[in-house]
């Protein structure tokens, strides 16, 4: 669909542990350890987020007049924003803010390569400490820590309630089931991780994984024949080519202010005045149908954007123990804009949400919708509204394809969800 709706599909596995509510780096699965014993100095040496190059690759440069840190591939990385005042001695180390970021990434992404405890982690974060002597570094505590994640955009998981009978599955979102009237407070534990759009720009590689469609946007933009071995090649994708063409400007639908429903542009356009056009941006004296509220809009409007993100959402369950009777079902997302080959690898795979299913009664129809509505409504939420990005320095694309710095508003759709049929969904999920 054309109208602005696209990117809801119908229904469609693994959460991050919370044992130090230590919220996820963006991209990769948990990783299996062969040497728990590993140290920080050793980690460096290879570890690796998202992409970005070891320590071993950051030389600190002397006699500079901005900060900066450089990478093996030569690439210097400007100052960002951490939120923090850098105090002299901090600028005396010569090392960017990125550059702090990355550290810090690569300390946490050891923790859970190798299972280290808070306080294991603390220690080698202070250790950096010592060694820059650097402020902008989160050493005092893990909360600290925890402030420092959440000032990139790391969030802690949302907790939803979720009334579970024998006869219905309900999202609560009141003080009361809707259903049953069942108090709040005695419904079921829901833990949503989130989309966290804002992860997939936290440095350049993850950028450049994420641009891959647009890398080879003229092998489904406009009227190229090209062999199905991509996502983007399919015609849905083709169909939603205006979400990412920077040319194309569209109408986005609105939500009723008071159900929250969606109202397709079709719809829109029955209210519109004679003589008038949507983008003409005049009031429109609009009815939901479904709850009849009268309200006034004014259509807005978005122009595509390369950096936009088409997701992928997957809903599968498994025995997480031996005993088969405590089974759990889990929501997987990853990106329709990167490669197969890296999609095949787990890039990116991200867990959405837990799903209780072990707790769900036979019988009840549509008893995921519960599960998936938190999922639908943020994709329809980054959808209409998105949230700002700040790229700083320009991604490196092939010739003749670049990505300017500046301020972008990036929106995020869900391209297609699949579910446990065999053989399918790891197709669809993996290759695309």
């Amino acid at each position: 669909m054309s109208d602005g709706t696209a990117g809801t599909p119908g229904r469609g596995d693994r959460q991050t542990g919370c044992s130090d509510s230590l919220p996820r780096a963006p991209g990769d699965a948990d990783h299996a350890s062969s040497n728990d014993n590993e140290t920080i100095s050793d980690a460096f040496e290879n570890i690796q987020v998202d992409g970005t190059e070891p320590l071993a690759g950051i030389q600190f440069e002397g006699e500079y007049t901005t900060e900066h840190f450089e990478l093996d591939d030569g690439i210097q990385q400007d100052n960002g924003d951490i939120n923090e005042q850098s105090s002299d001695s901090d600028r005396n180390n010569n090392i960017s803010s990125q550059g702090i970021k990355n550290l810090i990434l690569r300390i946490l992404e050891s923790k859970v390569k190798n299972g280290w405890s808070q306080e294991e982690t603390l220690k080698e974060i202070r250790n950096i400490y010592e060694l820059l002597q650097d402020e902008r570094i989160p050493h005092q505590s893990w909360l600290s820590v925890i402030h420092f994640l959440k000032n990139l955009g790391y969030k802690d998981p949302t907790t939803y309630k979720v009334c579970i009978k024998s006869n219905h599955v309900t999202l609560v979102e009141d003080e009361n089931c809707p259903d049953c009237g069942t108090s709040k407070s005695t419904c079921t534990d829901y833990f949503v991780l989130g989309l966290q759009l804002e992860h997939y720009f936290l440095n350049e590689s993850v950028i450049l994984d994420h641009l891959k469609h647009w890398a080879r946007k003229e092998e489904w933009m406009g009227e190229a024949q090209m062999k199905y071995k991509e996502i983007w090649h399919g015609e849905r994708f083709k169909e939603l080519s205006y979400f990412w063409d920077v040319n194309i400007e569209k109408v986005l639908p609105v939500c009723c202010p008071n159900c929250d429903s969606i109202i397709s542009v079709g719809e829109m356009a029955a209210f519109v005045p004679p003589g008038s056009t949507l983008h003409d941006k005049v009031k429109l004296y609009m009815s939901c149908k479904d709850c009849l509220f009268d309200f006034v809009h004014i259509p807005k409007t978005m122009k595509g954007c390369p950096l936009n993100k088409a997701f992928i959402f997957h809903e599968d369950g498994f025995n997480a123990f031996e005993r088969k009777s405590r089974g759990m079902s889990a929501i997987h997302v990853s990106s329709g804009c990167i490669s197969k080959e890296k999609r095949s690898q787990g890039k990116y795979l991200r867990v959405y949400s837990f799903v209780p299913s072990v707790v769900l009664p036979e019988g009840v129809h549509h008893k995921l919708d519960a599960f998936l509505k938190p999922l639908i409504d943020e994709a329809k939420e980054l959808y209409i509204n998105g949230i700002n990005v700040t790229i700083e320095q320009p991604p490196r694309l092939k010739t003749g394809v670049s990505i300017q710095p500046g301020n972008y508003q990036v929106r995020a759709l869900l391209l297609l969800g699949t579910a446990d049929i065999k053989g399918h969904q790891e197709m669809i999920l993996y290759a695309g």
